[in-house]
C-alpha cells in the first residue's frame, strides 16, 4: 500500500509571489490558484485541479526532497498518484528518450509490490497542453492479487511521459475493471492521449 499511495515528505516552503495574493508559488515551479484550488506547473503546462473526472485530490506535495512533486487523488473505485520531476533529479539523461527505462523501473516496483500478472497491455502516450508537447509509454496490468481486503485481483496502470526536461508519471490502481474508465477520463483531463 506504501507504493500505491506514494507517501513522501514535503520539504519545500510556500511564498507569495507577484501582486496577486490568490497565487502561491512553490519551489519556483508550481503555482497554486487559491480560488480554483488548482496547482499549475510552468515548465510542463500541467494543471491539477482539486476535483478531476470524479477524483478528489487527497494530497498535494509540490516540493519534496530531491525536487519531486507528488499529488494523490481518490475516487469511487481507486486511487491515482501523479509524480513530476526534473530528469536530473531522477538521475536520467536529458539527451535521450528515457521513458522506456523509467516505465520499466515503475513496472518492476509494481511487480515487487503486487506480485504476478495474468495480463499486461502497453501503449504509447501523447501530451499536449499550454503549448507544450510530450510523449511516453504506459502499461495496464491485471494483478492476480492486490494488497488489502483478502488480496483479491486488481488493476494498476502506469504511464510515463517526457515533457521537455520533466518526467510526468501517473499510476492508478483499482480493485474493479470499472475503475479503468474513470482512470481514462482522468488521464484525458491531464491532456494525455493514449495512442
Amino acid at each position: 500500500m506504501r507504493a500505491l499511495l506514494g507517501l513522501l515528505f514535503v520539504i519545500g516552503t510556500t511564498n507569495v509571489i507577484g501582486a496577486s495574493p490568490k497565487s502561491i508559488a512553490v519551489a519556483g515551479e508550481w503555482t497554486l490558484d487559491q480560488k480554483s484550488a488548482s496547482w499549475s506547473s510552468k515548465s510542463t503546462g500541467l494543471s491539477l485541479r482539486k476535483q478531476m473526472a470524479g477524483f478528489r485530490q487527497t494530497r498535494a506535495q509540490p516540493a519534496q526532497q530531491g525536487g519531486r512533486a507528488s499529488f494523490g487523488y481518490s475516487g469511487p473505485h481507486g486511487v491515482i498518484t501523479i509524480i513530476v520531476e526534473h530528469l536530473s533529479a531522477a538521475d536520467l539523461a536529458e539527451s535521450e528518450d528515457c521513458t522506456p527505462m523509467a516505465r520499466a523501473a515503475w513496472l518492476q516496483e509494481m511487480h515487487r509490490d503486487y506480485g504476478r500478472t495474468d495480463s499486461e497491455r502497453s501503449f504509447r502516450l501523447q501530451y499536449r497542453s499550454d503549448g507544450r508537447r510530450g510523449h511516453g509509454l504506459g502499461t495496464l496490468c491485471h494483478f492476480l492479487s492486490f494488497p488489502g481486503g483478502g488480496d483479491p485481483p486488481g488493476y494498476s496502470e502506469i504511464g510515463v511521459v517526457l515533457i521537455g526536461e520533466y518526467l510526468l508519471v501517473y499510476r492508478g490502481s483499482f480493485a474493479e475493471q470499472s475503475g479503468l474508465a474513470d482512470l481514462n477520463r482522468f488521464v484525458a483531463g491531464l491532456a494525455i492521449k493514449k495512442v
